[in-house]
């Protein structure tokens, strides 16, 4: 074909300008919207916040700094996946940590640390010890130090053995391995939201004092582990002192209405070491709505439908004891218990009707509530010279100890009856 019979395309239409900045409204209305996000996240509202860091990260992709905050909302609204992509986004704008420039150095310094928390999430701690320290060289931060710290400890579960020195390193320690690390929530499949623990304190000192972890399970149940640290070879050593499960399952149902601790304090007595500290609780426990089957020769009320219901309020004062020098195991005295037990019987059946009825109660549906008996004992414990002495002050001493009641009794004897009385559970 001769060039002259080439047919020429019509001219294309000139190309959009591509738009290469925002309008002053636009970025207004941008700062409006991530300031209500921040706001929503704050208030625990954290998927309406991570919807509207999707808008604004699509409406500004190369925003390093929407990016970063993005993937720690998109982390906390449990879509890890969506987190990972927006922070590594992020991470790659602003450069390699040791070549970022100082105007984004703490933008760069929290993205590691919002990197580092997703790490967590997927179980990979050492890419998360990697990524703190990464922030830490770019912006000391009390907050990622303490993750970096807790992470960077070790302890040893069977001993309790840890390798901080202080209170503060302990919780960080504590928040960071959460409940999966705890024999009574069996692994991390029962404690999907680690870390699980969340802690209090008080001490007495830098170096010793008391620890209530709060471990989170399914069903909403909470485990309330009170433990007792303490200084040992190489760091502080933690041991269980009580342990309290709330929650409601199979019927039945368990509170902690309240909790009080003391200090702990240094005891020696009889050439013994103690670490030892008062605590009152205020407890509930109970059933409802469980079904009472009749006996089998009872054929006159086969018919009958009977539940019970019954609920225990108990005021509790105790005493904790840890021998120093020992295996971490501590040993409860209770001192003070006044119980209220209060129970309630329902029973029915259909009549020629059809029509479900309440009917008298039946001597052997009675008979199974069986006898309850409201408490209120109190015993002293005192430490001299001589070892420990109780004393009872009210009521009666438990059936285990009444042979050592007013007699002066070594250490290793004392624990002894303890641990007869209420054997420590094992966390660890």
């Amino acid at each position: 074909m001769d060039e002259r019979d080439t047919v020429n395309p019509p001219p294309a239409e000139p190309a959009a300008e591509p738009r290469t900045h925002r309008t002053e409204a636009e970025i207004g209305a941008a700062r409006t919207r991530r300031r209500e996000a921040r706001r929503l996240a704050h208030e625990g509202e954290i998927d309406e916040a991570w919807a509207i860091f999707e808008e604004l990260i699509e409406a500004s992709p190369r925003s390093p700094s929407l990016r970063c905050e993005g993937g720690y909302v998109a982390q906390r609204a449990a879509e890890i996946d969506a987190a990972e992509e927006h922070l590594e986004a992020g991470l790659a704008m602003l450069g390699p940590p040791e070549m970022v420039a100082s105007a984004v150095r703490n933008t760069a310094a929290t993205c590691l640390y919002n990197r580092g928390r997703v790490h967590e999430a997927r179980g990979e701690i050492p890419d998360a010890v990697r990524r703190y320290r990464a922030s830490l060289r770019l912006r000391e931060n009390a907050i990622v130090r303490r993750r970096f710290d807790a992470l960077s400890a070790t302890v040893d579960w069977s001993t309790g053995q840890t390798s901080v020195s202080t209170m503060e390193g302990l919780v960080a320690l504590l928040e960071a391995h959460g409940c999966g690390d705890s024999a009574t929530c069996e692994g991390s499949d029962d404690c999907p939201e680690a870390p699980g623990f969340t802690t209090s304190r008080q001490r007495s000192d830098p170096t010793a004092g008391w620890i209530r972890a709060d471990c989170s399970q399914m069903n909403d149940d909470m485990v309330y582990h009170l433990m007792v640290a303490y200084p040992g070879d190489g760091g502080l050593v933690l041991a269980e002192a009580a342990t309290y499960w709330l929650g409601s399952r199979y019927y039945q149902m368990s509170d902690l209405s309240s909790f009080e601790a003391g200090e702990v304090r240094l005891i020696e007595s009889g050439g013994a070491r103690w670490l030892r500290f008062d605590a009152r609780t205020v407890s509930f426990s109970g059933h409802e709505d469980v079904e009472v089957s009749p006996p089998d020769d009872d054929s006159e009320h086969a018919d009958v439908e009977c539940y019970s219901s019954s609920s225990t309020t108990v005021h509790e004062r105790f005493t904790v004891l840890c021998p120093l020098g020992a295996p971490a195991a501590c040993r409860r005295l209770t001192t003070r218990r006044q119980s209220e037990t209060q129970s309630s019987l329902a029973c029915g059946a259909l009549g020629a009707d059809g029509q479900y009825a309440e009917t008298p109660t039946p001597a052997w549906a009675s008979a199974s509530l069986g006898a309850t008996a409201d408490q209120d004992d109190e015993l002293e414990l005192t430490f001299g010279d001589d070892g420990a002495r109780l004393r009872v002050v009210d009521g009666q001493a438990p059936e285990a100890l009444r042979g050592v009641i007013g007699r002066p009794m070594p250490a290793a004897e004392l624990m002894t009856h303890l641990e007869e009385l209420d054997p420590v559970v094992e966390m660890f």
